[in-house]
This record gives structure tokens, C-alpha cells and sequence, in this order.
């Protein structure tokens, strides 16, 4: 006489079912009807950090400024079909990479399925400025040897903050700036190259073609600046940059 089961077949195969379901949500794993190879495998926290900084890299080597890359906390489910995945980060428009910060990561299987998570993460960011090494007075003609270029947070910069030497040298203090201070746009004056009645030449660059023509400059002007002139042959008004202090170079 055969043995009989304790349970009868059809409940047995109803209280299975329900141990199945009790576990995949206890784990966090996903149930797809049909699959065959349920095989999954959670994403190792190295590989993730490895995308994050890779992609960060990206983005802020470019900049030339400094950056450290904080603890980098995974949001959602991480779990993901077992084998090879391919993960790609990105960031929000107007979202700035410094400070916490959120990012997107886009993960692809290698059975074409995709998940998309969240990263959060602290970015530690320097910038390079510019800083006074001396004591410069209102007036002063700033000097390579009065300012020097150092890396500072960016998060704890004024926004019109100086960051290349060349922006700030052989410009003229409106403010002073006490030694050790940071340099700011607002307080440099751009000092005048060529004065308003001044006579310069005007040069006229257009493929191989080069014409010159004497000009009086209508407005003061600094280096690299645009200036209105008066072509002193036609006494047309043109605009022109101002090269140095005897040349006006004609913008078409």
C-alpha cells in the first residue's frame, strides 16, 4: 500500500507558492512570470563607486579644479540579473557637482533589461582663485609679483571671485584688497589703452587682404576692448578691438 502525502496536491502546491512569493518579497527579488533563469545578483558597491568616480572625472578634470569623491549610497533595489552590467551616470540639468549631490545611474543587463537608480554622494570641490600677497591700494596697478593663484572650496566663493592670474593683472584697483584676500572682478577696473580723441591706426584684416588707415578713437578703451573710431579717409564710425595703444583693429 503506497504512502499518501501529508498535505494534499493541490494545497501543498498553493502553500509553495506562497513561500515563494513571502521570500522574493522578503530578498527584494523580482518575479517575472515565464523566466526559466531567475538568476540575479546584487551590485557590489566597488563597481558602482568605480562608475561614480569615472564619471565625475569627467566632468570636473576638465575644470582644472580639485575634487574628492565622498561614501557613494546606492538608492532602490540593487538587485540585478546575474552576469556582466553595464553601468551609466549622469546628473540633472542645473544640478552642480559640488556638495551632496544626486545622481542618475542607468543600469543594462546583459539580457536587455534596464534599471534605473539613484546615487547620492558628497563632492568636496577646490577651485583656483586669486589671491592679494600684499596689501594693494585704491589706484594701485596690480603687478604678477601682488597676486598669486591659489585653490580654494567653491562652495565658500563669492560669485565675481577672480580665478586666472591674466584677469586680474595690469588692471587698476577701484577698492583695495588687504593681503591675503581673495580678488574680486568688482573691484578691477580695466585701465585705458587708447583715450577718446586719440589717433591710431586702423587695420582691416580679411583673408589675405590687410588695408590700413589713420582713425581717431571716439571712447576710452582698454586692451582687447571694442571702441567706436572714426576712419579719418571716409568719416565712417567702424568698431574696432583695441590692440595696444596705436593700433584699432576693424571688426567686421
Amino acid at each position: 500500500m503506497g504512502t499518501r502525502s501529508h498535505f494534499p496536491p493541490t494545497r501543498w502546491r498553493r502553500r509553495v507558492g506562497v513561500l515563494i512569493v513571502v521570500l522574493c518579497a522578503t530578498t527584494g527579488l523580482a518575479v517575472t512570470a515565464g523566466a526559466s533563469d531567475g538568476a540575479v545578483r546584487r551590485l557590489d558597491d566597488a563597481e558602482v563607486r568605480t562608475a561614480v568616480e569615472r564619471y565625475v572625472a569627467s566632468q570636473l578634470d576638465p575644470t582644472g579644479d580639485r575634487w574628492r569623491l565622498g561614501a557613494v549610497h546606492l538608492s532602490g533595489n540593487a538587485t540585478v540579473p546575474a552576469g556582466r552590467v553595464d553601468l551609466t551616470v549622469s546628473h540633472g540639468a542645473g544640478v552642480e557637482l559640488v556638495g551632496t549631490t544626486v545622481l542618475h545611474l542607468r543600469v543594462s543587463g546583459s539580457d536587455g533589461s534596464v534599471r534605473r537608480l539613484r546615487v547620492s554622494t558628497v563632492i568636496e570641490r577646490e577651485t583656483q582663485v586669486v589671491l592679494a600677497t600684499r596689501n594693494l591700494s585704491r589706484g594701485d596697478m596690480v603687478a604678477e609679483a601682488d597676486v598669486a593663484e591659489v585653490y580654494r572650496p567653491l562652495r565658500s566663493l563669492p560669485r565675481d571671485v577672480v580665478h586666472r592670474l591674466d584677469a586680474a593683472v595690469g588692471k587698476q584697483l577701484v577698492r583695495p584688497v588687504p593681503a591675503g584676500e581673495l580678488v574680486r572682478a568688482g573691484r578691477l577696473t580695466q585701465v585705458p589703452v587708447v583715450s577718446r580723441g586719440a589717433q591710431v591706426v586702423l587695420v582691416a584684416a580679411q583673408g589675405g587682404l590687410r588695408i590700413t588707415t589713420p582713425g581717431i578713437v571716439k571712447e576710452d578703451g582698454g586692451a582687447g576692448e571694442i571702441v567706436r573710431v572714426v576712419n579719418s579717409a571716409s568719416g565712417k564710425v567702424v568698431n574696432g578691438r583695441v590692440v595696444d595703444a596705436e593700433t584699432v583693429e576693424v571688426i567686421f
